[in-house]
């Protein structure tokens, strides 16, 4: 069984998956660090969203083709994502490309059309996240693909 290392989120090491977004002064103008988003015609949703501890496991991974949705955590604590690069011409799951991103209080991520993402994981039993998807995203734009083996995720 295959286990993900945790790493540190970057524009960088990120650059495949999304953008992270990270705290910027008030009056600071739009510039490249700012999250590029994506939103299909329709309404956009952002709500906080309250989860149960997820088991530190990987089965499945969903995407989102039409918005690059948004994740932060509502509760300023560190959390985990599992991502796999999005390939818009294919239905299927590239696991060679599958990484752990930690995710630092006060940052959130913007991730691109197409991401394949499993999470967020977190540590206590309950966690509040910020999301922001467009209002049909868990109707109109939900894929999810079952991976070939199960991934153990070490959380750190």
């Amino acid at each position: 069984m295959t286990t993900l290392v945790a790493q540190d989120i970057t524009e960088a090491s990120f650059l495949d998956y999304g953008q992270p977004i990270v705290p910027v002064g008030d009056l600071t103008p739009y510039s490249d660090h700012d999250a590029k988003l994506y939103f299909d015609a329709g309404s956009i949703r952002f709500y906080v969203m309250q989860l149960e501890h997820p088991d530190e496991t990987v089965v499945a991974m969903t995407r989102h083709t039409h918005c690059s949705q948004c994740l932060g955590s509502a509760d300023a604590e560190p959390w985990w994502i599992a991502v796999a690069a999005p390939d818009l011409s294919s239905e299927a799951i590239d696991s060679s490309t599958l990484k752990l991103f930690r995710i630092e209080p006060r940052q959130a991520i913007k991730l691109h059309p197409g991401t394949w993402h499993a999470g967020p994981y977190f540590k206590s039993e309950t966690a509040a996240f910020y999301n922001l998807e467009l209002s049909n995203t868990k109707i109109a734009d939900h894929m999810t693909r079952q991976l070939n083996a199960t991934v153990n995720l070490q959380l750190d």
